[in-house]
């Protein structure tokens, strides 16, 4: 999708694991926006979202020395960018 001064970028992937947990659905998702703020300035937010099944998070428990997993979770990453474009 192209407007005069933004562009949009967006892509979902959608899988599971056909060996360890099938049916698990395993979710990938980027979606970018790319503007142009004059001729010279130019700007990027993005943001990525993940969840994978198979990912544990680890957990301190209290004595402080052993370790347990928990079960997945989102992993979400922002993103911003600015630019300068220059024509020789």
């Amino acid at each position: 999708m192209i407007f005069e001064n933004i562009a949009l970028k967006n892509a979902v992937s959608l899988y599971t694991d056909y060996f360890n947990s099938f049916g698990n659905i395993d979710v990938n998702w980027e979606i970018n926006f790319d503007f142009k703020v004059n001729q010279f300035v130019k700007a990027t937010l993005g943001s990525h979202l993940k969840y994978d099944n198979d990912t544990k998070t680890p957990v301190e428990v209290v004595d402080g020395e052993e370790y347990a997993e928990e079960g997945a979770k989102i992993q979400w990453k922002q993103q911003i960018g600015i630019g300068v474009t220059l024509d020789f």
